[in-house]
């Protein structure tokens, strides 16, 4: 595997970069490495960034589950629809109302 630059922008979380084709041949290992490194791995297409590989436990794959999580996705719009009509309120308001 050919350590990325740090022109990309997918190098702020990876620290591998592998070709399409390599991966497809040794797809085992690379998975292998990424569970055991706790660092991502950055699939290239013709030289080019094409998909990021990141470990489970890996703080940008929880990110990425939450950002993606229906409904977690629906409560952010919907807490948003909230805000930009005014229905907001304070912390010390919430607090007394829930009886803290």
């Amino acid at each position: 595997m050919e350590s990325t630059g740090p022109k990309d922008v997918a190098t702020m979380v990876a620290t591998m970069a592998i070709g399409i084709r390599d991966l497809k041949n040794r797809a085992p290992e690379i998975v292998r490495a990424v569970e055991e490194s706790g660092s991502a791995v950055v699939v290239t297409r013709h030289g080019r960034p094409a998909a990021l590989i990141l470990p489970i436990g890996s703080p940008e794959a929880e990110d990425y589950v939450l950002a993606h999580a229906p409904e977690i996705v629906a409560s952010l719009r919907e807490a948003d629809r909230d805000h930009r009509a005014g229905r907001t309120t304070t912390l010390g308001s919430y607090r007394r109302r829930r009886g803290h």
